[in-house]
Protein backbone atom coordinates (compact mmCIF):
# COMPACT_ATOMS: atom_id res chain seq x y z
CA UNK A 1 0.00 0.00 0.00
CA UNK A 2 1.07 3.76 -0.79
CA UNK A 3 1.60 6.44 1.68
CA UNK A 4 0.10 10.34 0.66
CA UNK A 5 2.88 12.50 -0.24
CA UNK A 6 0.74 15.30 -0.93
CA UNK A 7 -2.25 16.40 -2.79
CA UNK A 8 -3.51 19.34 -4.85
CA UNK A 9 -6.42 20.31 -6.27
CA UNK A 10 -7.56 23.27 -8.72
CA UNK A 11 -9.90 24.84 -9.71
CA UNK A 12 -10.25 27.24 -13.13
CA UNK A 13 -13.04 29.36 -14.80
CA UNK A 14 -12.75 28.58 -18.11
CA UNK A 15 -13.19 32.18 -19.48
CA UNK A 16 -10.18 33.34 -17.66
CA UNK A 17 -8.39 31.71 -20.18
CA UNK A 18 -9.98 32.93 -23.09
CA UNK A 19 -7.83 36.40 -23.55
CA UNK A 20 -4.28 34.70 -24.56
CA UNK A 21 -5.42 32.67 -27.47
CA UNK A 22 -4.68 35.88 -29.76
CA UNK A 23 -5.18 33.44 -33.07
CA UNK A 24 -5.91 30.37 -34.45
CA UNK A 25 -2.24 29.56 -34.11
CA UNK A 26 -1.03 32.41 -31.81
CA UNK A 27 -0.69 31.99 -28.01
CA UNK A 28 -0.12 34.77 -25.42
CA UNK A 29 3.35 35.12 -23.60
CA UNK A 30 2.19 34.17 -20.72
CA UNK A 31 0.96 30.54 -22.10
CA UNK A 32 4.66 30.43 -23.55
CA UNK A 33 6.13 30.97 -20.10
CA UNK A 34 3.39 27.97 -18.63
CA UNK A 35 3.63 25.40 -21.91
CA UNK A 36 6.22 23.78 -23.37
CA UNK A 37 6.09 24.62 -27.35
CA UNK A 38 4.79 20.82 -27.77
CA UNK A 39 2.23 21.37 -24.99
CA UNK A 40 0.95 24.60 -27.69
CA UNK A 41 0.88 22.77 -30.58
CA UNK A 42 -1.35 20.06 -28.95
CA UNK A 43 -3.65 21.83 -27.38
CA UNK A 44 -4.26 24.50 -29.86
CA UNK A 45 -6.54 21.62 -31.85
CA UNK A 46 -8.48 22.38 -28.74
CA UNK A 47 -7.97 25.08 -27.02
CA UNK A 48 -10.89 26.40 -24.94
CA UNK A 49 -11.23 23.00 -22.24
CA UNK A 50 -7.15 21.88 -23.06
CA UNK A 51 -5.12 25.12 -21.79
CA UNK A 52 -7.24 25.83 -18.65
CA UNK A 53 -7.05 21.77 -17.86
CA UNK A 54 -3.02 21.95 -18.29
CA UNK A 55 -2.78 25.23 -16.61
CA UNK A 56 -4.88 23.86 -13.77
CA UNK A 57 -2.94 20.43 -13.75
CA UNK A 58 0.39 22.28 -13.32
CA UNK A 59 -0.99 24.11 -10.50
CA UNK A 60 -2.12 20.92 -8.57
CA UNK A 61 1.25 19.50 -8.93
CA UNK A 62 2.36 22.51 -7.34
CA UNK A 63 0.43 21.98 -4.88
CA UNK A 64 0.53 18.60 -3.93
CA UNK A 65 4.79 19.01 -3.83
CA UNK A 66 3.55 21.76 -1.34
CA UNK A 67 5.83 24.67 -3.29
CA UNK A 68 4.90 27.58 -5.60
CA UNK A 69 6.02 28.94 -8.88
CA UNK A 70 7.29 31.60 -6.88
CA UNK A 71 8.75 30.52 -3.98
CA UNK A 72 10.88 27.13 -5.68
CA UNK A 73 13.04 26.19 -8.35
CA UNK A 74 9.98 24.21 -9.93
CA UNK A 75 8.68 25.66 -13.35
CA UNK A 76 5.65 25.57 -14.85
CA UNK A 77 7.15 23.68 -18.16
CA UNK A 78 8.86 21.05 -15.65
CA UNK A 79 5.51 19.95 -15.86
CA UNK A 80 4.15 18.42 -19.68
CA UNK A 81 0.78 17.17 -20.37
CA UNK A 82 0.23 16.12 -23.60
CA UNK A 83 -3.33 15.38 -24.23
CA UNK A 84 -3.28 12.54 -27.05
CA UNK A 85 -6.80 13.33 -28.50
CA UNK A 86 -8.60 16.95 -28.75
CA UNK A 87 -12.00 15.13 -27.70
CA UNK A 88 -10.87 13.11 -24.67
CA UNK A 89 -9.38 15.16 -22.00
CA UNK A 90 -9.31 11.76 -20.37
CA UNK A 91 -6.83 10.39 -22.38
CA UNK A 92 -3.30 12.55 -21.82
CA UNK A 93 0.32 11.50 -21.14
CA UNK A 94 2.41 13.34 -18.34
CA UNK A 95 5.93 14.09 -18.61
CA UNK A 96 7.79 15.44 -15.90
CA UNK A 97 11.33 16.46 -16.32
CA UNK A 98 14.19 18.37 -14.84
CA UNK A 99 12.96 19.92 -10.93
CA UNK A 100 9.72 17.89 -10.79
CA UNK A 101 11.46 14.84 -11.57
CA UNK A 102 14.31 15.48 -8.97
CA UNK A 103 11.82 16.07 -6.38
CA UNK A 104 10.04 12.68 -7.44
CA UNK A 105 13.54 11.02 -7.46
CA UNK A 106 14.18 12.58 -4.06
CA UNK A 107 11.09 11.83 -2.33
CA UNK A 108 10.58 8.09 -3.33
CA UNK A 109 7.32 9.07 -5.46
CA UNK A 110 6.31 5.95 -7.19
CA UNK A 111 3.14 7.28 -8.91
CA UNK A 112 0.75 10.54 -9.69
CA UNK A 113 -2.79 9.67 -9.68
CA UNK A 114 -4.37 12.53 -12.15
CA UNK A 115 -7.97 13.11 -11.75
CA UNK A 116 -9.38 15.59 -14.52
CA UNK A 117 -12.75 17.13 -14.85
CA UNK A 118 -14.90 19.81 -17.43
CA UNK A 119 -17.96 20.97 -15.40
CA UNK A 120 -19.73 23.63 -17.57
CA UNK A 121 -17.36 26.29 -17.22
CA UNK A 122 -14.49 25.40 -14.88
CA UNK A 123 -12.15 23.10 -15.05
CA UNK A 124 -11.26 20.88 -12.15
CA UNK A 125 -7.50 18.99 -11.25
CA UNK A 126 -7.11 16.59 -8.65
CA UNK A 127 -2.66 15.25 -8.55
CA UNK A 128 -2.20 12.90 -5.42
CA UNK A 129 1.67 11.84 -5.11
CA UNK A 130 1.96 8.51 -3.33
CA UNK A 131 5.40 6.94 -1.95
Amino acid sequence: MHEVFGCGIDIENISRFEKHLLSENEVSDVFKRVFTPKEIKLNLQNPREFFPLGFSTKESFFKAFGLSWTNSALQWTDFEILFKNPNDFNNFELVLSNHAQELISQNSIKEQDVFLKIHENFVISQVILLM
